[in-house]
């Protein structure tokens, strides 16, 4: 866990909204536009495999950072 991450996924905050999800602002040192994802309406419960079967195709893997 104390090795700095090679790998980060990243995606759009309208096509995480779009995919029924939410993200509020969760910044860390090295990455000042981290954000937390939500389920706004279902909340832990949201992140069943239907709703990732959704949210999972908008992001896209970063290497390098």
């Amino acid at each position: 866990m104390g090795k700095k991450a090679s790998e980060v996924g990243t995606a759009a905050l309208d096509e995480i909204r779009a995919a029924g999800f939410d993200v509020i602002e969760d910044p860390t040192r090295n990455f000042p536009n981290h954000g937390r994802l939500i389920h706004p309406t279902e909340g832990a419960s949201g992140f069943n495999e239907d709703n990732l079967k959704q949210l999972a195709p908008v992001f896209a893997t970063q290497k390098g950072l």
